[in-house]
């Protein structure tokens, strides 16, 4: 034996699987963005358009809510499929940057949006988009792991995408 093992492996599908084929999970998805005074001018304008565009690639039926932060919370899209979001780029566009960052206040807004749509079946995604860090309400490290650990214990996952040298 020199060390080389060779692995021959035959796969077969059903007879069904041509008729039905697997439809892919259902995704919950809540963004959660940024609007504090720091992502003023271009910032704010690109993460609009990544939003909408974001959720364009959705699939019609995947739910969808979108939370803006800054000193203030607003749920602009209330859980809903996507299909039925015609005027997300208009709704966007109605917020301007303002005050600071209340970014542990907005994550538990957005997941309290996931839970209304949670289903064993739903993949449950926050998606947090923000330029630095938070100046309102908890600030330490400590406190985001442990919210971050109570989403992971109910099945949510927690994307962040950090914006600028900030971040």
């Amino acid at each position: 034996c020199d060390g080389e093992i060779t692995v021959e492996a035959r796969i077969a599908v059903g007879p069904d699987a041509a008729v039905h084929p697997l439809k892919p999970a259902q995704r919950n998805v809540v963004f959660v963005l940024d609007r504090s005074g720091s992502m003023a001018g271009e910032p704010i304008a690109a993460l609009r358009q990544a939003t909408v565009e974001a959720v364009n690639v959705l699939d019609a039926g995947d739910i969808v809510s979108v939370v803006w932060f800054g000193s203030e919370i607003e749920t602009v899209v209330e859980s809903q499929r996507r299909e039925q979001i015609t005027d997300l780029a208009t709704r966007l566009a109605q917020n301007e940057p303002v005050g600071g960052a209340a970014l542990y206040d907005a994550l538990n807004q957005a997941a309290a949006l996931l839970r209304r749509q949670a289903t064993p079946a739903t993949i449950n995604q926050l998606i947090l988009v923000t330029d630095g860090p938070p100046t309102k309400g908890p600030r330490e490290v400590d406190d985001f792991a442990k919210l971050a650990e109570a989403f992971a214990r109910e099945g949510m996952m927690l994307s962040t995408i950090g914006l600028g040298p900030e971040f």
